[in-house]
């Protein structure tokens, strides 16, 4: 599969009722990547910092532990936090380990030899 991304996809909604399925199949979509992985949670972005969001420190942590992944895939940078700084933390950590992250309203891949 010349010129595809591996990715790890993370998607969240905020209340039980909600689901994730739409997050996904768009991002299932998305030319470019193949989603080796989903990682999915119910929690409100302001309720929860980025370090206590269970499936997106899981997320992460597989992203450092294969080496074969190069992004990880967001709906919208909401999916990640509220809170500017911890996004902006959470993305600079992101390119330290080199791994792009890609924005899906935005439609745009940010970091390590992203747009």
């Amino acid at each position: 599969m010349s010129g595809v991304m591996k990715a790890v996809a993370y998607t969240r909604v905020s209340s039980a009722g909600q689901s994730i399925d739409r997050q996904v199949i768009e991002l299932r979509k998305v030319s470019g990547f193949q989603i080796e992985k989903v990682f999915s949670e119910k929690v409100s972005g302001y309720s929860k910092p980025i370090e206590e969001r269970v499936q997106l420190q899981k997320a992460l942590k597989y992203l450092k532990g294969d080496r074969s992944i190069d992004a990880l895939m967001i709906s919208e940078i909401s999916r990640l936090g509220r809170n500017t700084r911890e996004v902006l933390a959470f993305i600079e950590e992101l390119e330290k380990e080199e791994i792009k992250l890609y924005i899906h309203n935005l439609g745009c891949t940010i970091g390590a030899f992203g747009t």
